[in-house]
């Protein structure tokens, strides 16, 4: 049984059919590269969750969905002209599959376009967070702030009740520090001298002493 198949305005006979069937599937596998490259691009987007570019793969995924139904409208086509065909039933059924496989992508894209959303709820309520604990780190920033402020006033306090300055005092007791330990360290050195010089006439006395009994003085 003979017959004929209008694919893009071209009128085809039985005997070039699967020219017409190649024609479809290479707009076929243009769509599928396309889910791919929108999958590769969704990994990418759920990395960043960018709001505005899921926004424009909900729009291709319509597209997509859109080329879908097209292709399967032709395929429905292909299948009422190429029923005239006898020998086209192994090209209608793979044309089929091809619809079936491209609908599954789409449905595909549908499930990551709704992950998508999902980890934008998350990342809000991360933002949410980190918002309030920048929130947080702000105000122990002010507190510390405040700190500073009463601490410089309280210098400024100092120094206009004492004439001699907080810089003047600081020197003063460090020098007074130094003094005392010098004071310490001579009285230590003065100490130890006297030990030693006591020592030496102990020990001098206590031999005269025993001399003087060995050899008592002539009279």
């Amino acid at each position: 049984m003979s017959g004929t198949l209008t694919i893009a305005n071209c009128v085809l006979d039985d005997e070039n059919i699967s020219l017409a069937i190649s024609l479809i599937e290479q707009e076929q596998v243009a769509v599928v590269g396309r889910l791919t490259a929108v999958e590769e691009e969704l990994v990418i987007v759920k990395a960043g969750a960018d709001e505005s570019r899921i926004a424009d793969l909900e729009q291709e995924q319509d597209t997509l969905a859109s080329a879908a139904t097209a292709l399967t409208d032709r395929v429905t086509s292909v299948e009422q002209e190429v029923a005239l065909v006898s020998s086209a039933s192994d090209e209608i059924s793979a044309l089929e599959s091809a619809a079936t496989a491209v609908s599954n992508r789409v449905d595909a894209t549908e499930d990551d376009i709704t992950a998508l959303e999902q980890q934008d709820t998350s990342l809000a309520s991360t933002i949410s967070d980190l918002t309030a604990r920048v929130t947080t780190a702000e105000n122990a920033i002010d507190a510390v702030t405040t700190s500073l402020t009463l601490a410089i006033q309280r210098i400024e306090t100092l120094e206009e009740n004492d004439p001699i300055g907080v810089a003047d005092r600081v020197y003063l007791v460090s020098n007074a520090t130094s003094r005392m330990m010098y004071a310490t360290a001579s009285t230590a050195n003065a100490n130890s001298t006297v030990t030693n010089e006591y020592t030496s006439w102990k020990m001098y006395k206590e031999t005269s002493d025993a001399q003087a009994a060995v050899d008592p003085p002539m009279m």
